[in-house]
């Protein structure tokens, strides 16, 4: 730092105390100083002036700049610490919202058991084309000189395995269609959901941390 950088400070709250992670307890009120710059003090304590009348014009510029900013970053620390305040309730409710945040979770059990459903139907489905496979088989290798009843009969049985394959499939076909629904479109948004919560904490807990982009951008720092 050169002797045309400095800044002007005073106790007050700011923004230097750790965050927890989202499963820990929240932060205490940062003990930082916060930092005010003013290139103005720095220029004024950098002249050399002459006479008498000069030096005193300086010495009551100085004094009115000091005195701005005393009152000025008592302000700026009244509003620090509200803002860290209100920062803390903010972050209080993003973890929070993180905790509520059941629906992954809920997901995987739903998923896990709607595959389960999924498995047993497409197994069933295969029992039944198994059985109407074996019905069409035992239609045809009977002989032309089978009694009438025993081909009707024969034929009733290929009939209802039919059915029940098409019953089968219809089955299979609304699992599958639902866990494809679960897995590509309500699991998919679930977890955009949870990473923007996530998200958040992080973004707040940066600014709890006295990392808020905006301040230092203004030259406001903490100690």
């Amino acid at each position: 730092m050169n002797s045309m950088t400095r800044v002007f400070e005073t106790h007050g709250s700011g923004f230097g105390a750790a965050v927890p992670a989202v499963d820990e307890v929240t932060a205490t009120a940062p003990a930082a100083k916060p930092f005010l710059p003013d290139d103005t003090i720095s220029i004024l304590m950098e002249l050399k002036p002459k006479t008498p009348a000069e030096k005193q014009e300086l010495t009551k510029f100085i004094s009115e700049r000091f005195d701005l900013d005393t009152r000025t970053l008592e302000f700026v620390t009244r509003q620090l610490a509200a803002r860290h305040a209100d920062l803390e309730r903010q972050h209080e409710q993003a973890k929070a919202a993180v905790q509520q945040q059941k629906v992954v979770d809920d997901l995987k059990e739903r998923t896990a058991a709607g595959s389960q459903e999924a498995l047993r139907a497409e197994n069933q489905l295969r029992r039944a084309q198994t059985v109407e496979f074996d019905a069409v088989t035992a239609l045809n290798n009977m002989s032309r000189f089978s009694p009438a009843a025993d081909i009707a009969e024969a034929k009733r049985r290929v009939e209802v395995a039919e059915e029940k394959v098409r019953a089968a499939e219809r089955k299979a076909a609304e699992w599958n269609q639902h866990m494809n629904q679960v897995r590509l479109v309500t699991a998919r948004n679930a977890g955009i959901k949870l990473d923007e919560l996530v998200n958040e904490v992080s973004r707040i807990e940066e600014m709890v941390a006295g990392r808020d982009p905006i301040l230092r951008e203004l030259g406001i720092t903490s100690a």
